[in-house]
């Protein structure tokens, strides 16, 4: 197989010391939904997605395109349950990959009560582990410059903050800057 023709594969189950990542099924749409509706003021401070889930067939959509997704080695997405009681408490994905230049970003978004709590960070370094075993090189991770709690996790776990893209995404009609973290596999 050459590069070109290569593709991403990455288990269904990635167990971390304190979270499970799990890949999506339609079983979990409710459960989902629920969690975006009970989190929608935290989570649209800092993501344009969120007032678009207004219904849980736009949950089962997502959930539908990354099966879809996952299948094409496209995205990967990952829900993130508490290890010890099964809670679900976000979602950590893979998006941009790029198997002929071996690099992708990793994207995360966690309820307000699973914050402060270390779950993020185990999630995010569990993903980066896979990753890097299945051949990846550089990951990257962006953030809202003013997110401090989502700029801790690639800072705790040794990414290297590269710069800040201006005027990157849009959120509420505002255009906001992205800080740009990346870690190599050879950054030990």
């Amino acid at each position: 197989m050459t590069e070109d023709n290569a593709s991403l594969t990455l288990p269904e189950s990635l167990v971390g010391e304190r979270v499970r990542l799990v890949a999506p099924c339609m079983e979990d749409a409710p459960e989902l939904f629920g969690i975006v509706q009970a989190n929608l003021a935290h989570l649209d401070r800092f993501l344009p997605w969120p007032a678009q889930v207004q219904v849980i067939t736009d949950t089962e959509k997502f959930i539908s395109d990354q099966i879809e997704n996952r299948e094409a080695s496209r995205t990967f997405a990952f829900l993130i349950r508490v290890a010890s009681d099964g809670g679900l408490i976000g979602v950590v994905g893979v998006d941009a990959v790029s198997w002929t230049h071996r690099h992708c970003e990793i994207g995360y978004w966690l309820t307000e009560a699973g914050e402060g709590h270390g779950y993020m960070s185990d999630a995010v370094r569990t993903l980066e582990t896979a990753l890097f075993a299945a051949g990846m090189h550089r990951i990257e991770i962006k953030c809202e410059p003013t997110n401090v709690r989502s700029a801790g996790i690639p800072t705790r776990l040794g990414y290297t903050l590269e710069g800040t893209l201006r005027d990157h995404l849009t959120i509420h009609g505002q255009f906001v800057d992205s800080m740009l973290f990346a870690k190599l596999a050879t950054d030990g």
